[in-house]
């Protein structure tokens, strides 16, 4: 059942590999950059380990971000004081987990999400690009484990979220990927603002090339 589930959601455009139900760690040897839309190798994903729950790459590979909320850490709380603060988000796919939480599903927008645990609020965690999440049926040898809740579809999140959700990072990152993601920051909001952002292509106008400098050799001509 689980391997008819895992593609299923490959029909649906994600892209998925196996996980252990119980630990949630992976059961391939790269983790989530083994995850794959392939409909050939999800079926040898599970033929060797059939009892597997289903792990779904967030991020650019699936296209989607997703909010996972934990009450057992405070959770309700600070997801509540970030809806107070950037808006409530849209309703969309939603995925209650064994620990009495849930995760929300959103359309990945245009710039890249990273991950974090608890930056954003206590309790909430976000999985973007280089994460993934459990997706359903998984389940747990106790009975306990990962459904769908809704049939809502797939939203996208507004402006105030995205611009939240890529100023925070678990990852330490070097000066010059902190400047790149804080111009995709800047871009968006003039995006929002309806001024097109820095590189934006007018229709029919090939994209403008800086021209380098040339190099002028400093060595002395041959004798």
């Amino acid at each position: 059942m689980t391997v008819a589930a895992a593609l299923a959601l490959v029909g649906r455009g994600l892209v998925v590999f196996p996980i252990d139900a119980t630990t949630k760690a992976p059961l391939t040897r790269h983790g989530c950059k083994d995850a794959t839309r392939d409909e050939r190798q999800v079926i040898e994903y599970w033929r060797r380990h059939p009892a597997a729950g289903i792990g779904v790459a967030t991020g650019k590979p699936s296209g989607v971000v997703v909010i996972d909320v934990d009450p057992c850490s405070g959770g309700e709380d600070g997801f509540s004081d970030l809806a107070s603060r950037l808006g409530a988000p849209g309703v969309s796919v939603r995925v209650t987990t064994p620990r009495g939480g849930w995760h929300t599903w959103y359309r990945a927008p245009s710039v890249p999400v990273p991950c974090s645990a608890g930056k954003l609020a206590p309790g909430v965690d976000i999985r973007g690009d280089g994460g993934y999440v459990v997706a359903p049926p998984t389940t747990r040898p106790d009975g306990s484990g990962w459904r769908w809740a809704g049939r809502s579809p797939l939203a996208e999140l507004q402006d105030e979220w995205i611009e939240a959700l890529t100023a925070v990072t678990d990852r330490v990152e070097s000066p010059a990927t902190a400047r790149a993601r804080a111009l995709d920051r800047h871009a968006l909001r003039r995006h929002s603002r309806g001024t097109p952002p820095r590189g934006h292509v007018l229709p029919g106008r090939p994209p403008l090339r800086a021209s380098r400098p040339r190099r002028v050799s400093r060595r002395a001509p041959p004798a």
